[in-house]
């Protein structure tokens, strides 16, 4: 079965890498992924969106891994958006995401954990959140 990963890391905006304090990683069982910002944004969730469709500067148009950087103020934002969103609504309208109904439970935890506990780490560390995904598109 294909999988994706996301590795993420709290990051100094002016040294983001791999070399920032590892602060978490998730296996998504599946394929399309990368295809959650659409999702994201019927949702609300625009900041998160904004994060999970854009590259790192500097790469290429779609690279892959694929990694993303959100600085401070970005993570503030989605920190608000993910504390003002009810994560059930994702297993209501599962037909918004990749996988339909299989990919449900498996998105409503990296929305409702992983996520804001990233971002807590990095918020802690001080840095920008850096997140990449591998494995399978």
């Amino acid at each position: 079965m294909a999988e994706q990963y996301i590795t993420a890391y709290a990051a100094d905006p002016s040294a983001v890498g791999p070399a920032g304090t590892p602060v978490g990683e998730a296996t998504l069982p599946g394929r399309h992924w990368h295809e959650l910002a659409e999702a994201f944004r019927s949702w609300g969730l625009t900041a998160l969106a904004d994060l999970w469709s854009r590259p790192w500067p500097g790469t290429d148009a779609d690279p892959w891994p694929f990694p993303m950087y959100a600085d401070p103020d970005h993570l503030v934002r989605i920190e608000a958006e993910l504390a003002d969103f009810d994560p059930d609504r994702i297993l209501e309208d599962y037909d918004l995401l990749p996988g339909g109904d299989d990919d449900a439970e498996e998105a409503h935890w990296l929305v409702s954990e992983k996520l804001p506990e990233w971002i807590t780490a990095a918020r802690t560390a001080g840095g920008g959140l850096y997140l990449v995904r591998g494995g399978a598109k």
